[in-house]
């Protein structure tokens, strides 16, 4: 199955009714730095890569 924010996306882009089957779950994900503390401490636009 898409990703649920996709398939919405999806949808109303191409005006159909798509939907999923099967719920996939999408674990948490997090974001590592050596550079940054915070998130709010990379100010976007940022291609910052460790």
């Amino acid at each position: 199955m898409q990703h649920e924010v996709y398939l919405k996306s999806y949808n109303e882009r191409n005006g159909t009714d798509l939907v999923g089957v099967v719920q996939v779950p999408t674990p948490p994900m997090r974001l590592y730095s050596k550079k940054h503390r915070a998130l709010a401490d990379v100010k976007p636009p940022s291609r910052d890569v460790e």
